[in-house]
């Protein structure tokens, strides 16, 4: 039985992994309060690593800051808290095998987004904004570090069951078509999607295998235009002929990742269809409509 260490296991990415993992009788899953391991904290985290034997660690915790958010107390900690936390496990290497840290596609400033990012594309502009320079500085460390025990996997629009409804797209239109609220949109693009199970998938798959790189790009490598999301998400709901409100049909953003890398070593796991993975997001939120607040849509 292998013994995985999920950081950040109260958010969306790491709660996701837990929950599919919790039930699979070939590996036990820690994800401990942060009263028990403080990644912030590099004694409390030395003391877990001591106590615990620990074979692979699957960071996904993370300090991000949505420009909506207004509640949040503090912003522009982003950098520092996301910086220490990864260097603070990094110190512990001695007690696991592999290291799989999760980073964004945000990496690349926004004004160079395209429909075909590579690996190679990151790390020539720094981003502006804390979110995206403390993964590109992890990343960036990953890359010149050249050692297996650290692999960067660069995830691209990934959604999923227990992603927040009032802010990202695919489950926040969910929302609006479950209240029977238009399908408001501040613009469109093509952007790439992955499925928070297909991503669990590839990091399993890929979490003692040896490779060829240490920097990957997680993604679909699909072109999906907003607006077809959109209408997908539309139909979903029979009750009512939901209205799609959009600025402009033009394209205003493109966000696509390019997953060769992946695939040319066989580690990309089979992709769900998006429209099972968009109806099965749909489902979960309609199951659980009581905790959706229409205000915060």
């Amino acid at each position: 039985m292998k013994t995985i260490l999920v950081t950040g296991g109260t958010g969306f990415v790491g709660s996701s992994f837990v929950n599919n993992l919790k039930n699979n009788k070939n590996y036990k899953v820690y994800s401990p309060s942060s009263k028990i391991l403080n990644l912030e904290d590099l004694k409390s985290v030395e003391r877990f690593f001591i106590r615990n034997k620990i074979d692979y660690v699957i960071h996904t915790a993370n300090h991000h800051v949505h420009p909506r958010d207004k509640k949040s107390k503090d912003p522009n900690i982003q950098l520092k808290n996301n910086v220490t936390m990864y260097f603070n496990l990094y110190m512990q290497s001695n007690y696991y095998k592999r290291l799989i840290n999760f980073g964004s596609g945000g990496e690349l400033p926004r004004e160079l987004w395209n429909t075909n990012i590579k690996e190679n594309d990151i790390g020539k502009v720094v981003p502006k904004d804390q979110y995206g320079l403390s993964k590109l500085i992890i990343s960036s460390f990953i890359k010149n570090l050249k050692d297996q025990k650290f692999i960067n996997l660069r995830l691209f629009g990934v959604f999923g069951e227990f992603d927040d409804w009032r802010y990202r797209f695919i489950p926040n239109l969910c929302a609006k078509a479950i209240l029977n609220k238009n399908l408001k949109m501040n613009n469109n693009g093509i952007f790439d999607f992955i499925y928070i199970k297909d991503v669990i998938k590839t990091t399993l798959k890929i979490l003692d295998k040896k490779l060829k790189f240490y920097d990957y790009n997680l993604s679909t490598g699909r072109k999906l235009e907003l607006i077809n999301i959109a209408n997908k998400i539309q139909k979903l709901n029979e009750d009512k002929e939901l209205k799609i409100q959009v600025p402009s049909k033009k394209i205003a953003v493109t966000y696509v990742g390019n997953n060769m890398r992946l695939k040319r070593e066989n580690l990309l796991a089979d992709l769900t269809p998006i429209d099972e993975s968009i109806l099965n997001v749909y489902e979960h939120l309609k199951k659980n409509k009581k905790n959706i607040v229409s205000n915060d849509l």
